[in-house]
């Protein structure tokens, strides 16, 4: 299904999914209800979910950036809880079976995507120097690879833990779990995602750390012959294979079946002292590095040159999101108790952004979610992970790592942004805790309020939902010239989603509707988007055509405010106010056309000042907020 829908990243791709899932989810419990069949007991993670959906909902009471974005918000989150009731009260089939399954899958239709046999827009991102080193990137169905980079990196640990530790697996098994990490391994490199590889290597020494004697020197070797199965494969992708997927892909496979069949063979006890194993491993990797520092190569010797080129690109992607979270921090204080709601960075990037960058993603999940949901909902989320991972190291440490993987990523990167990876941390996490992931309770009691408040949830969303895809389509109906008239076909989608602003923008711009009716359209839009840099321009535009002017500069200059930096915003608004300057100075309203250069004059000052400041900035001027012309 994530396959399907991108990761559920976009809400066009997942609003649908979750219309079916709640529903279900919802009649289950209904039935349920009505033949007295309650559960003496609740998911800790379900709750935990559920009430992420409520810490949305209260973001209303201090106003939000987007009524629609926050309503879409509460949706995603019930839709996640959803998922968790049924999974862990219904669906619970064979563990190993099940992974097994998915990443099967999931690894295979990834290697597709690589060759190219199936065709995903940036499923395979073709990348120039400086940003990788083969030339091209795997972003798979996630059409960005440092996500994937993170999903194939828990994963790969996952099954190699699962290797090591768990006695019941048969031989078929063994091999075709060991076909997968090789699989996976070579994926894992091919998304160039350094950030991936670095988060990775943490979970990969914290299972160091927790494993012991025989199982520590296991899982070197089972990591090293992934290791070099995963760079001889990409020596050879980089070689002839992304342009001949035809036969890399089935050669990638039947290879990493052989390498996984020799392994099952491999003999698990190796009859060595392992006391030091740790030890020695971290003292070699220490002079490795030091080693490499001094003569810039060493360690890497072995790595094929792409891979090398990748490692020691000095891009400023890291810097770069260290200003992201700084001006994230400065937008946390504007609502630093209930938060601006749903997709709030969109908004208030323009407006704290110290640079003109385009990122419409604050690259740290945490911070982005206090800037959502407010001190309540990030300390809500903070105790949540933090009971997760104290249970989990009590009941399954070596399902710790691999939640270190995700959570250390999610740092750094929008990971936790796709739907497919909170629902595969949730069942990890739901995986680790066993029993303790189960509160008791009377079946008649906790139950009931906490499936209330979901089934409550969930005929809201519904409704909305509907509502969001009846509009959309009637929108892009218009636009597509549609028989009837485009009119009132966005007319129609107005009324079925007043809180999507594009619909508003898109009517105000048509031509023969009169000044009124245009002027009411974008303040009924700014009622749910009030801080809309756009909405304010074209109320601007609006009054500038009536001869408003003071309400025109009025609504230009709350625009700007809005977006300190859109060139063309500002070009076009000191146009206005010259011509108009003019036109009123040869009218003889002297005053009113003083006024117009006087406030043209100040945003001139505010544009050139702002040019300054960004010459000297370190980040990339990413919106070409070029040369300002002379007064």
């Amino acid at each position: 299904m994530s396959y399907l829908f991108y990761g559920f990243y976009e809400s066009s791709h997942w609003l649908g999914f979750s219309i079916i899932l709640s529903m279900t989810t919802m009649l289950v419990i209904v039935y349920r209800g009505l033949t007295k069949r309650r559960e003496p007991q609740t998911n800790l993670v379900f709750l935990a979910l559920l009430l992420v959906a409520c810490s949305y909902a209260l973001t209303f009471i201090n106003g939000v950036e987007s009524v629609e974005h926050t309503l879409l918000k509460i949706t995603e989150w019930t839709m996640y809880a959803s998922f968790v009731y049924l999974v862990s009260n219904y669906f619970i089939p064979n563990k190993i079976h099940t992974m097994l399954f998915f990443t099967s899958i999931f690894a295979f239709m990834s290697l597709l995507v690589l060759g190219r046999i199936v065709h995903i827009q940036d499923g395979v991102l073709i990348l120039g120097e400086g940003l990788t080193g083969s030339g091209v990137r795997l972003g798979g169905f996630f059409q960005y690879p440092n996500a994937l980079g993170a999903l194939v990196g828990a994963l790969l640990l996952y099954h190699i833990i699962q290797l090591i530790v768990d006695p019941s697996l048969t031989r078929w098994l063994k091999v075709s779990i060991y076909s997968c990490v090789q699989l996976l391994g070579f994926l894992l490199i091919m998304t160039e995602s350094r950030g991936a590889w670095l988060a990775f290597i943490i979970g990969w020494l914290v299972t160091m750390w927790l494993l012991n004697g025989e199982k520590q020197l296991q899982f070197i070797v089972d990591s090293s012959i992934m290791v070099f199965y995963s760079l001889t494969m990409y020596l050879v992708f980089t070689e002839a294979g992304f342009s001949r997927g035809q036969w890399f892909v089935p050669f990638v496979v039947l290879s990493a079946s052989a390498v996984g069949f020799v392994c099952s063979k491999l003999p698990k006890q190796f009859g060595i002292n392992t006391r030091w194993t740790f030890p020695i491993l971290f003292s070699s990797g220490f002079i490795a590095l030091f080693i490499s520092v001094v003569k810039k190569d060493y360690l890497f010797f072995l790595f094929p040159q792409p891979l090398k080129d990748r490692i020691s690109q000095n891009t400023s992607s890291f810097t770069d999101r260290l200003y992201y979270m700084k001006d994230g921090w400065t937008a946390i204080q504007d609502d630093f108790w209930l938060g601006a709601g749903g997709e709030a960075w969109k908004y208030k990037m323009y407006q704290v952004q110290s640079a003109p960058y385009l990122v419409h993603d604050m690259h740290n999940f945490y911070l982005q979610q206090w800037l959502e949901t407010g001190v309540i909902g990030f300390l809500l989320l903070i105790a949540a992970l933090g009971l997760a991972l104290f249970f989990v190291s009590k009941h399954n440490l070596l399902v710790l790592p691999v939640l270190i993987v995700i959570l250390v990523h999610s740092l750094f990167d929008f990971t936790l942004s796709y739907g497919t990876m909170i629902m595969l941390l949730s069942l990890f996490i739901i995986e680790g805790m066993g029993d303790k992931v189960f509160i008791r309770h009377n079946p008649g009691s906790m139950s009931v309020v906490f499936k209330g408040v979901l089934v409550l949830s969930i005929l809201i969303t519904v409704f909305f939902s509907v509502r969001f895809q009846q509009g959309e389509k009637a929108y892009l109906s218009a636009l597509k010239g549609h028989s009837r008239d485009p009119l009132l076909l966005i007319q129609d989608a107005i009324q079925l989603n007043q809180y999507k602003t594009d619909y508003s923008l898109q009517y105000s711009e048509i031509p023969g509707i009169d000044y009124a009716e245009k002027r009411d359209v974008i303040l009924n839009a700014l009622k749910f988007e009030p801080h809309h840099a756009l909405l304010y321009y074209q109320l601007g535009v609006i009054e500038a055509d009536r001869g408003n002017d003071l309400e025109a500069i009025k609504a230009f200059k709350l625009s700007l405010q809005y977006d300190r930096f859109d060139q063309k915003k500002y070009e076009a608004i000191l146009k206005y106010s010259q011509e108009r300057s003019d036109e009123l100075l040869k009218s003889g309203n002297e005053e009113m056309a003083n006024l117009l250069k006087y406030e043209g004059k100040a945003i001139h000052n505010k544009w050139t000042q702002l040019k300054k400041e960004i010459e000297q900035h370190p980040l990339q001027n990413q919106r070409n907020f070029g040369l300002v012309p002379p007064m």
